[in-house]
């Protein structure tokens, strides 16, 4: 399908959807409840305050229902804390929330459940036990948990200890991931807090410990639990790992995936994943800009806005049920971040002015408000879609870069539908045929495909540099 160029851009766009093919019920998306998040909250008046939250939570925002809480200090926090500081407290006696809770995030968090009526769903993450359960003694760096007993009991508690704490303040959970990011618990000179798990260290922790203790509690006993927390790339073996052995799987509900490292990790491996343990969801825990190259925010920059939304359709396509961004806010520096580990966030702070600023991204997410809890995916042709076009070219230029020889596309042309396929599995194709008015139509991928034709039988790629 031609695209009209100049003042008049009308383009007549058909959209056909196979409604006897469904895919993964959508459950929502969301952002986090730093610490640093908080301190940009509380640091603006009630006024701007309610502009945030109506912002992201209200019936005239993004309609935001999912939110993830960190577990004690992570980077984004002002310095190292956990609940229980107290070297072998196995019986965690001194067990108690911190003043980030209290002042930071709890606030945040009861006034986006009420902003939400109720229907705000939100997951815990930990980023490190308490230092003197792990074998470096500290919760920054890497490093497993000490491999005694009462250590693995006294965590497993310290999880339920951490949700019966919300609770007293009206604050109930949907989930938890077992660990963020727990791969990078394998660099023992990680810059900030994180522990390290395999795939069998974590199977082992959740069937033996965590998994019975959730389960034990009346409070914890419904609470989803999400294995990984981590990138694309350790799939399907972790998933395959933990969910193939029964006595854990029965204590795991889903995978819980981030975006980084996905350039270098084909979303296949989320398909490979589902079709393995199809009875398990696979929701995105985190993601965000501005954490390579350029640390901290770029005020107005679409291109984030733009890999936010290609991820995030990708993502969809490739059935995640959720998607989750990082810090809700942050200053503008991207932080505070006592590793120095600033980044970019949809919504910027401005403490001097007592104002905030919408970044592009917060755009993008704005978008999928429309995929509502419960809504289901579907699959077919979009007739003139120019993403999918740069999707094409966008993959292309990525695989010939990495030592691909040459590419090619499924089907060289489908009917309107996407088929003709036995088994409902619609795509679309760069050429659809229209048999009734005996014509075709390019579709933009035709064109994206188009760019190639100059790259020569034999030609050699070269590195360009200034």
């Amino acid at each position: 399908m031609e695209r009209k160029q100049g003042k008049n851009k009308n383009v007549n766009v058909t959209i056909s959807i196979d409604a006897r093919k469904r895919f993964q019920q959508i459950f929502g998306f969301g952002g986090a409840f730093t610490d640093s998040a908080g301190e940009q909250f509380i640091a603006v008046s009630k006024e701007v305050q309610d502009q945030i939250l109506n912002s992201y939570f209200g019936v005239n925002g993004l309609e935001y229902n999912v939110g993830r809480v960190p577990m004690a200090s992570c980077d984004f926090s002002t310095h190292e804390y956990s609940y229980d500081d107290v070297k072998d407290d196995f019986d965690l006696k001194h067990f108690g929330l911190a003043d980030e809770d209290l002042k930071l995030k709890i606030p945040f968090i009861q006034k986006a459940i009420e902003k939400t009526k109720g229907k705000l769903q939100l997951f815990a993450s930990p980023w490190s036990a308490p230092g003197w359960m792990k074998v470096t003694g500290r919760m920054r760096g890497g490093g497993a948990m000490r491999n005694d007993e009462r250590v693995y009991k006294a965590y497993a508690n310290y999880f339920v200890k951490f949700f019966e704490a919300y609770s007293s303040h009206k604050i109930p959970f949907w989930g938890l991931t077992i660990q963020n990011e727990p791969s990078t618990g394998a660099d023992m000179t990680w810059r900030w807090q994180t522990m390290n798990y395999t795939a069998e260290t974590m199977r082992d922790f959740l069937k033996n410990f965590l998994g019975p203790q959730l389960k034990g509690n009346n409070l914890t006993s419904s609470l989803k639990v999400m294995v990984l927390d981590d990138g694309r790339g350790l799939l399907p073996g972790w998933a395959d790992t933990i969910f193939n052995d029964t006595d854990a799987s029965k204590y795991a509900d889903g995978v819980a995936v981030h975006w980084y490292g996905n350039l270098y990790s084909p979303a296949v491996l989320l398909d490979i994943t589902q079709r393995h343990h199809p009875d398990k969801f696979i929701f995105g825990t985190e993601a965000c800009a501005g954490y390579a190259f350029h640390h901290g925010p770029i005020m107005g920059d679409w291109f984030t806005a733009e890999n936010y939304a290609n991820d995030i359709i990708s993502d969809l396509n490739h059935h995640f049920i959720g998607w989750t961004d990082w810090n809700l806010c942050l200053d503008e520096n991207g932080g505070p971040n006592w590793a120095n580990n600033f980044v970019d966030s949809p919504i910027i702070v401005n403490h001097t002015h007592q104002e905030f600023y919408k970044q592009p991204m917060f755009y993008a997410m704005g978008h999928f408000r429309y995929a509502c809890t419960g809504y289901f995916g579907h699959h077919g042709v979009i007739l003139g879609d120019w993403f999918r076009a740069e999707s094409y070219a966008d993959d292309i230029i990525i695989d010939l870069n990495h030592h691909v020889t040459g590419w090619t596309d499924w089907n060289l042309c489908l009917d309107e539908t996407g088929g003709p396929n036995w088994a409902y599995n619609v795509v679309d194709a760069p050429i659809i045929v229209n048999r009734t008015a005996q014509e075709f139509y390019k579709q933009p991928m035709f064109y994206a495909m188009g760019h190639f034709r100059y790259i020569l039988i034999a030609a050699k790629r070269i590195f360009l540099f200034q």
